[in-house]
């Protein structure tokens, strides 16, 4: 059995729509995307947030077609860009749309330090990103790298994503559950902060799974690259906030399954190695 094909398989099915019931009394995405777009202007005006020279939003016609505003009054005709139909209640929307997105420190190589000397706070590079965070074989960088943007340290809900890695791995992506320790993040990840990470991790995780950030990257000798301008444009499909909440629930459950089964499986493998090493003792005595 594959079981990375079978992660896959789940996630395309939720991103579908396809993994749970649609419930017409959930309030639509639209609605949902309205409430985010207000929470934006509120933090835009109080200087928490700079609005982007290229931020806007999807939004469907009368046509029926899909359209995107931008900022300096602009629409345009997306309806041939967008991926594929979604259920109702459901919307299009871009990342930059829904998140905030953030490429973390820069430093010298000979910044890196291997211990948390004073002023050091460790750093997590594209090493630490695999199914969830590695903290093992951490650096530790000078705070002053930081420049006293308390964006660029690392939060609970986060989401990590490797921007730039080998063509096969970027696009990577890790949840941070959890902070125990200050800690920040370097220049070739970018983290991704929206009030809908839950939802949003696992659709990375497909684009992940399914090459897609393969496809979207730029290759450079031994490094392929997504930009952040690359992400922030990204196609998302997005549920009810609700639906999102069982979408989650579901993957999570069934994702524990095939965890438990390639457990078994390394199990069996070691319990059958172990007896062909005691038939093999056994005989040679």
């Amino acid at each position: 059995m594959n079981t990375n094909a079978l992660r896959q398989k789940i996630l395309d099915l939720a991103i579908h729509g396809k993994l749970v019931k649609q419930d017409p009394a959930d309030e639509s995405a639209t609605i949902l995307l309205e409430k985010i777009r207000a929470e934006k202007e509120k933090k835009i005006a109080s200087g928490e947030l700079k609005r982007g020279k290229n931020d806007s939003y999807i939004f469907f016609g009368d046509d029926n077609r899909h359209y995107e505003k931008f900022a300096d009054g602009r629409v345009k005709d997306i309806e041939d860009e967008i991926p594929f139909a979604v259920p109702e209640g459901w919307a299009w929307c871009k990342l930059g749309e829904i998140g905030v997105l953030e490429r973390g420190i820069t430093f010298p190589s000979s910044a890196k330090e291997l211990s948390p000397e004073k002023n050091n706070i460790p750093c997590l590079r594209t090493a630490n990103v695999q199914n969830n965070l590695d903290f093992s074989n951490l650096i530790y960088v000078n705070k002053v790298y930081l420049r006293n943007n308390h964006n660029k340290l690392l939060k609970k809900n986060d989401i990590i994503l490797s921007s730039a890695n080998s063509r096969e791995l970027v696009g990577k992506t890790a949840f941070v559950y959890d902070i125990i320790d200050e800690m920040t993040f370097g220049g070739f990840v970018v983290v991704i902060r929206s009030f809908i990470n839950n939802y949003l991790f696992y659709f990375l995780r497909r684009e992940f799974f399914s090459g897609k950030f393969m496809e979207k990257s730029t290759q450079t000798t031994n490094i392929a690259n997504i930009k952040t301008d690359t992400l922030a444009n990204y196609f998302v499909p997005l549920p009810p906030l609700s639906e999102q909440k069982r979408i989650v629930t579901a993957i999570e459950a069934i994702l524990a399954q095939i965890d438990l089964l390639e457990q078994n499986k390394v199990d069996l493998q070691t319990a059958v190695k172990q007896a062909k090493s005691k038939i093999l003792d056994l005989a040679i005595r």
